[in-house]
This record gives C-alpha cells, structure tokens and sequence, in this order.
C-alpha cells in the first residue's frame, strides 16, 4: 500500500477533472457538445473508480463478450433506459479506452455500431428532453467519442513516465 500513495488521493472529482481535460485537450472540433465531453468523461472516470465486483448496478465488465451477453442478449436490456445508458457507456469505454485489447477479439466497427445504437434507443425512451438530447448526440457521434477516448489513450500511454504522484 505504501508504494502507491497517490491513489488515495484520486476523488471522483479529480477522476473527472483528469478525464474532462484530457478529452478537451483532444478534441479538434470547435463546436462540440459541452454535454457530450462531460458525460463521456463522466464515464471514463466512474468505471475508473469502479469495482468489477461492484454489486449496486451493472458491474465493470470484462470484455465486449461479457457485454454482448448482458445487453444483446438479454431482451429486457431494450426497454430499460439506465441498461441501454449503461450499455453504451460500457461499448465507449471498451471501444475507445481499450480498443487494442478489444480489437485482437472482436469486430470494434461493430460495436462502434451497437454502441451508438444502445444510446440512439436510450434516447428514444429517455424521460425528460436533456437525456434525449444527450442520448440522441451520444449516438450521432458515437465513433467520433470512440475515436476521441482512443486518442486520449494513445496520449496517456506516451506521457505515462510524466505524471507526479499526488502529495
């Protein structure tokens, strides 16, 4: 415990904050949904808080198969908003943040697709017209949010030996 003392010192807020800026240093588009960059770093940041064994909702998963099995097989995962919201949040998580694990296994064109249609579902159910909205632009820019989380990984993975330990 003692050799890694800063991360006690990662709240849910500086998740966030890590991932938001991160994105925002990333993203080229002058116009881009304020929305669409704190959710997505929202949910970067709560599955990098989160216990694959976390029993309060759906769980980290694995991997894309895992996913496939809790929300493209499972029929009640159509109608229920927080499981397509979960779903989507899940496939942007794998297909951008773990594309090269991902991409050895499975078709990420694919599930670029499905993930975009999970929040495109979401938003066609979504209670109140902020959540259809996101929902709604979550699905129109799907792969270009996958596109962003994989560029923010590949710059993560190059500047890795230049982050300081919190004091």
């Amino acid at each position: 415990m003692d050799s890694m003392p800063f991360v006690q010192g990662v709240n849910s807020q500086a998740a966030f904050d890590f991932f938001y800026y991160g994105l925002k240093d990333v993203v080229e588009e002058k116009i881009v949904s304020q929305a669409e960059i704190r959710h997505v770093a929202s949910v970067f940041a709560s599955y990098a808080k989160t216990s694959r064994y976390d029993t309060g909702s759906v769980p980290m998963l694995a991997d894309l198969s895992e996913a496939f099995h809790w929300f493209v097989l499972q029929p009640r995962s159509r109608f229920d908003e927080e499981l397509l919201e979960i779903a989507g949040a899940q496939s942007l998580l794998f297909v951008s943040l773990f594309r090269d694990q991902m991409r050895r296994r499975h078709n990420v064109a694919w599930w670029e697709h499905l993930g975009a249609g999970f929040y495109y579902n979401a938003s066609s159910i979504a209670r109140g017209p902020n959540r259809r909205s996101l929902f709604g632009g979550m699905a129109l820019n799907f792969k270009a949010w996958a596109r962003r989380g994989y560029i923010l990984h590949r710059k993560l993975q190059e500047d890795k030996y230049l982050f300081r330990p919190l004091q």
